[in-house]
């Protein structure tokens, strides 16, 4: 329960981070207006009347108008830096450069590496047993 639960908070967040909320409030104010318009003037004139454009709700111009506002809004700069990622050693000559946020470069100065195994393999090579 706590799974699915978890599961449509996020879903619901990534619509919101994605703008869908303006697309689902769009949809909700198309829906009232078909059934409004279909009532007065008949279903396909009335869905005529909902998508021409000429005849917007309440509802959706607050969506164009919180649309036109979001684009207005400049996104936010963020400040990077080039961090250098030892992939296996400090003498290793594989390296990647990668552009990351200042306020997560720390995590990867942490330097990872691998053991090395000194054991040389088993003299003579374990046999499988043939049939």
């Amino acid at each position: 329960m706590l799974r699915r639960l978890g599961h449509l908070l996020v879903l619901i967040a990534l619509i919101e981070i994605a703008g869908g909320h303006w697309a689902v409030l769009q949809t909700v104010a198309w829906t009232g207006m078909a059934i409004d318009y279909s009532r007065s003037y008949g279903v396909a004139h009335g869905l005529e009347r909902t998508f021409d454009g000429a005849h917007p709700c309440p509802l959706c111009l607050q969506v164009k108008a919180g649309r036109q506002d979001e684009q207005k809004q400049a996104p936010k700069e963020i400040d990077f830096k080039l961090a250098k990622i030892q992939l296996f050693s400090p003498h290793a000559s594989l390296a990647a450069v990668l552009p990351v946020p200042i306020s997560q470069a720390a995590w990867f100065s942490v330097p990872f590496r691998f053991s090395a195994r000194n054991a040389a393999p088993p003299t003579p090579p374990p046999r499988t047993a043939l049939s």
